[in-house]
């Protein structure tokens, strides 16, 4: 391995607002947080309401960088504040030296890589819209020639085409040290935390609390999204909770001995236009598996490198609503000759720690 120097500089560009309630946030000043320990970071943002001490005790982060905002207040990242933000990041970059300059904009990182500023660029989704002409007309043109890349997945290079030797392929990743906790033990009890966007699974867990009256649910996500489908439908063993911080998250998941991830075959973000069940990496599906308690989830081919069926969770069509009750019910009745399956998701978790995801970044685009 290479040794890392101390004394560089990294500058991680954003364009959220934050703090918010997106994965992306969590994720983005996670890696930060990782960043830090290895090299001097900052991280650039559109906006920033919360002092840093707020933020890094919300996130549990044991890591120092500075928070650099471009805006007092704005809502919408437009393209006039897109180019805003572009302007100020060249001043920035004139005032000061950075030796990796890392983004998950491709608005961004490719036009910084016109003017001639060597980028690592994050995707996590495959381009569209303007973004998608943008990035095209710079490989076209400039070959890619400042820019290197971390994938998600590797079926994001189907998508992409880029050079072998820019890529580094590395799955969203968490800090294993947040689960170091205890917490009292619901008896008959599962939970989903996350997203509530189409796909991901509420669908079938109502149809779920419906059928196993004597189990309890939990769900714990943007509750504006389904309240008003459920206001009239909700069963009494189904308990749906707002967004909670993150420092909250590893002790829910350890109260309950079973945790679900029911994607559908098609996995929506925002906008319904886009799924990506076939490029996702989702940051639950390490926190579920750190936890140590029980995974059932959807039987997809994207994260079937990770968890491995009756190994580190059980894995079940996600059209199977009788195969989901089933699995349910054995979990609840053998839990505790299932220490084996508890121990091999936490053994699994250990591959994916954000700590080492950043030294590999740095050590691979040294």
């Amino acid at each position: 391995m290479k040794k890392i120097n101390h004394e560089k500089k990294l500058l991680y560009i954003s364009e959220l607002n934050i703090p918010n309630k997106s994965a992306q946030y969590i994720q983005t000043l996670k890696m930060c947080s990782a960043f830090s320990k290895i090299v001097n970071t900052k991280i650039v943002v559109a906006s920033c309401k919360s002092k840093f001490n707020n933020i890094k005790k919300n996130l549990i982060l044991d890591g120092y960088f500075k928070i650099l905002p471009i805006f007092t207040k704005v809502k919408n990242v437009n393209f006039i504040n897109k180019f805003i933000i572009l302007t100020k990041i060249f001043f920035i970059l004139q005032k000061e030296r950075f030796d990796y300059i890392f983004t998950r904009s491709v608005y961004l990182s490719t036009f910084l890589a016109i003017f001639n500023y060597k980028n690592i660029l994050e995707f996590h989704l495959p381009n569209s819209g303007f973004t998608k002409i943008l990035f095209l007309f710079y490989k076209k043109i400039f070959k890619n020639h400042n820019q290197k890349f971390v994938l998600i997945s590797r079926n994001l290079n189907n998508t992409l085409q880029l050079p072998k030797k820019k890529i580094i392929y590395l799955n969203t990743c968490v800090d294993l040290k947040n689960f170091n906790v205890k917490a009292k033990l619901k008896k008959k009890t599962c939970v989903y935390v996350g997203s509530l966007y189409k796909g991901k699974g509420f669908d079938l867990i109502l149809k779920l609390a419906k059928k196993l009256k004597k189990i309890t649910f939990y769900i714990y996500g943007e509750k504006s999204l389904i309240e008003n489908f459920v206001e009239s439908k909700k069963p009494k063993n189904l308990k749906i909770f707002s967004y909670q911080e993150y420092r909250k998250i590893p002790k829910i998941l350890k109260s309950h001995k079973i945790l679900l991830m029911p994607y559908s075959k098609k996995v929506y973000v925002k906008t319904n236009a886009t799924t990506v069940e076939k490029f996702m990496s989702p940051i639950k599906l390490i926190e579920y598996l750190a936890s140590g308690r029980i995974l059932i989830a959807s039987n997809l081919s994207i994260y079937r490198h990770i968890l491995k069926n009756n190994f580190n969770c059980y894995l079940v069509n996600p059209e199977h609503n009788k195969s989901w009750c089933k699995k349910i019910k054995y979990v609840f009745k053998n839990y505790h000759n299932l220490s084996r399956i508890r121990k091999n998701s936490i053994i699994t978790s250990k591959k994916y720690n954000i700590d080492q995801r950043a030294k590999k970044i740095i050590e691979f685009f040294s």
